[in-house]
């Protein structure tokens, strides 16, 4: 890519975007190959580098400029831009260099606002910091300076559209074929699960592939801030997202509108995408007031953790006293699952843990199964459900 001219290609974009209106890609790309012929037979384009400057331009301007070959990769899942001569991926689960670069300062913050301004979203010194789902779900955010004192930062977690089945998870390693069963019989006898982790341990994976076992005459509502849930072979389905307000906070929807919005939409089953705030309490009273089996994750080192990270969200949301918060966790959620990525780029279970009652300081939990590091699988230490 080095060997590109950026004045020549800059100019052809220049000369398309005025005097052309290509109604679709394909007349797009006849158009750019068509300017490309041109240059070629005045001797300003290399034969060589012909196929290279019609890609380069057409994704410069419909696609995402030099980060476009990443999104047409389908081993990588993450994209980081950390300024224009640091781009890292995630590929196979493993951080590494991309081996892209931007021209200049100029390029890379021209890239990033373009994305966000071809969605109508706003990306300005006013507004440094936004998110956007992009056509094909996958998710991008952008933090500009000053915010990011060393130049605007862009990363996007990909949707790769693909759902591994709860035989490729576990043929995977994540966890085992009795877990799997185990968890299987749970989601049927309706037990609420909530499934916990860090960034990109595989939360949603493991939910997705979860929500397979849930009876097809169930009506499922699920409530996202982003939507990443792909459920699949569901009929009576219906899905909610979150809205963020305007500049001014207007008309915002938050997870906590939407769970009680679908308490009146006759659920079955209510499926949040991740609680991180004060939607726990619109959970656990979901759950106590007759809708059992809800699926759910958040972030949480362990399970204990994020039961610590649910009270604490809960009793800064209401008046409830502290005991009553930790007995309505008790009665609203049946199992944890601990979900984690190694350093090695592996997702594995950690735990499965039953709620089984609380004391005066905290929820105690006793282990179903628990990962065993030397021989890398999920150890059972309980039977039944």
């Amino acid at each position: 890519m080095a060997e590109l001219d950026q004045a020549l290609i800059n100019e052809i974009k220049h000369n398309l975007l005025t005097t052309f209106s290509p109604d679709t890609q394909l007349a797009l790309r006849r158009e750019i190959a068509i300017a490309i012929d041109r240059k070629l037979s005045s001797g300003n384009i290399a034969l060589r580098l012909r196929n290279e400057y019609i890609n380069y331009i057409f994704n410069s301007i419909v696609g995402l400029d030099v980060l476009q070959p990443l999104m047409d990769d389908p081993s990588i899942t993450e994209i980081m831009v950390n300024g224009k001569n640091t781009v890292f991926v995630e590929r196979h689960g493993k951080l590494q260099p991309a081996g892209v670069k931007f021209n200049s300062q100029q390029h890379l913050e021209e890239v990033i606002t373009g994305i966000f301004a071809r969605a109508n979203k706003e990306l300005s010194l006013g507004h440094p910091i936004t998110d956007l789902r992009l056509e094909d779900g996958s998710r991008a955010n952008a933090v500009l300076a000053p915010i990011a004192p060393d130049g605007p930062v862009l990363t996007i977690r990909k949707f790769t559209g693909i759902l591994p089945t709860p035989d490729e998870i576990v043929a995977s390693g994540c966890l085992n074929k009795q877990a799997m069963e185990f968890l299987a019989e749970a989601i049927k006898a309706k037990e609420s699960i909530f499934i916990c982790g860090g960034t990109s341990a595989g939360k949603t994976t493991l939910l997705n592939a979860l929500s397979t076992f849930i009876p097809v005459q169930e009506r499922i509502i699920t409530v996202e801030d982003s939507a990443e849930l792909q459920l699949r072979n569901q009929p009576n389905l219906v899905k909610l997202e979150a809205r963020p307000g305007t500049v001014e906070g207007q008309g915002s929807v938050t997870i906590a509108d939407l769970i009680k919005t679908a308490l009146r939409m006759r659920p079955d089953r209510i499926i949040v995408g991740e609680v991180r705030g004060d939607e726990a309490y619109m959970l656990i009273h979901a759950a106590n007031t007759g809708h059992p089996g809800t699926l759910c994750t958040g972030h949480g080192n362990s399970s204990a953790d994020m039961l610590i990270r649910l009270t604490n969200m809960i009793s800064g949301c209401t008046r409830l006293p502290y005991q009553a918060i930790l007995r309505n966790l008790v009665t609203s959620i049946r199992y944890m699952i601990n979900i984690k990525r190694l350093s090695n780029g592996r997702r594995r279970v950690m735990s499965i843990d039953r709620v089984i009652g609380c004391d005066e300081h905290s929820v105690n939990l006793s282990p179903v199964f628990i990962y065993d590091e030397i021989n890398d699988c999920l150890k059972n230490i309980s039977d039944g459900i």
